[in-house]
């Protein structure tokens, strides 16, 4: 159901304005009606209300969501966790545009650390660790041909940057106006996947969603899409939060992984798994790849992979077209 918004004179909006939601009734994964409700409240309750008033906005979302309701909920035969209830395409425009700027999203960054030398060179060490287990693991399908790759949600551009340092043939999508301004002369990044498919006709070898899947309305709609587009024996890299034991929002936390305004959906392996299977891909192996100058550093990484193998999947994958 959507609730019905007005625009004020001139094309903005009063803050006395409700935000419009729609209903996302079968589950994003196996398109079950079977969904029980795990947690519901409205935004202008804790934990939103905190997040909403004290949190790093352009133009403040509180007026617009403090009396809408949320719904956190579960499907019945698999098991998926998401928001039941999503901005419509016209508000959430409006968050991306108005309430998530530029310069909101700088201020976040620099105050949670993620700009600093140190964050920067370990982004670009796992980024490159990336590039390379990509090449590896294309090279026998590619057979001597540069590696195509996308990279759905480049946000800034900066793996769609280092792979073209690799002479990788890469491009970017992403939605987000400020993200997309800035990746200009990186490389070629596109609005969405129909501005993509019009510029680019060769299937690529790779395609890779960091912290992407938890964002998306329809991420079974765009992980088929994906399917399409990589070449057979593809590869597709998957990562999100892990929401192992996520069920209700109760504290600031638990809105870092499914807060209903910009989280949406909520993964643990077993359901990312399930989700990128039916989508027609299957869980690959990836191969070891070390940056660093560090030895002590290749022995705990090292270790750390062969436990894991004990421990299962991760929310962290790399998947193989079929």
């Amino acid at each position: 159901m959507t609730t019905t918004v007005a625009t004020t004179e001139g094309g903005g909006r009063s803050g006395s304005e409700r935000a419009a939601f729609y209903e996302r009734p079968l589950c994003i994964s196996c398109d079950s009606s079977g969904l029980r409700t795990l947690d519901r409240g409205t935004f202008g309750e804790a934990p939103h209300r905190s997040l909403l008033l004290d949190g790093i906005w352009g133009e403040s979302p509180y007026p617009y969501l403090k009396d809408c309701e949320w719904e956190l909920v579960q499907c019945h035969r698999c098991d998926q966790i998401f928001h039941k209830h999503l901005l419509t395409p016209e508000w959430d425009e409006l968050r991306v545009s108005r309430w998530m700027t530029k310069e909101a999203i700088d201020r976040f960054e620099e105050e949670r650390g993620i700009r600093t030398p140190t964050a920067a060179f370990d982004r670009a060490r796992s980024e490159v660790d990336h590039v390379l287990r990509l090449e590896k693991m294309t090279r026998q399908m590619r057979n001597g041909a540069a590696l195509r790759l996308l990279d759905f949600g480049c946000g800034w551009g900066h793996f769609v940057a280092i792979a073209g340092l690799f002479g990788f043939e890469a491009h970017g999508i992403d939605r987000h106006n400020a993200r997309r301004d800035a990746s200009r002369g990186i490389g070629t990044v596109f609005e969405n996947l129909e501005e993509y498919r019009a510029n680019v006709s060769q299937p690529v070898h790779a395609a890779t969603l960091f912290q992407v899947l938890e964002h998306l309305p329809a991420p079974a709609e765009i992980l088929r899409a994906l399917h399409e587009l990589i070449a057979p024996n593809g590869l597709l890299v998957v990562e999100v939060p892990d929401a192992s034991g996520f069920r209700q929002l109760r504290n600031p936390q638990d809105l870092d992984i499914c807060d209903g305004i910009d989280h949406v959906n909520a993964f643990t392996p077993t359901s990312l798994t399930a989700i990128v299977e039916r989508a027609g891909f299957v869980r690959s192996r990836p191969v070891t790849a070390h940056v660093t100058a560090d030895f002590s550093r290749v022995a705990k990484r090292e270790m750390r992979r062969l436990v894991a193998r004990f421990q299962g999947p991760t929310t962290h994958g790399i998947f193989r077209r079929i």
